[in-house]
């Protein structure tokens, strides 16, 4: 999915810090002018992956850097 691989690229070209909260998946889908949907699917490819989990509050953070090619 596109959101999913842009996100990764982030982490991997430190644009996205590690254990950075990613924004709430509407503010994300209002600011992306994308579906809740297509953020949640998105989300949850990135928490299969494990370059994401969610914290006890349910934010989702970046779990690992990746060192960039």
């Amino acid at each position: 999915m596109a959101l999913a691989e842009l996100i990764e690229r982030a982490v991997e070209h430190k644009q996205l810090a590690y254990d950075q909260r990613l924004p709430a998946q509407r503010v994300l889908a209002d600011l992306l002018h994308i579906t809740h949907g297509t953020v949640t699917r998105a989300y949850d490819l990135l928490e299969q992956a494990d370059m994401c989990e969610q914290n006890e509050e349910q934010a989702l953070m970046c779990q690992r850097q990746i060192s960039a090619c």
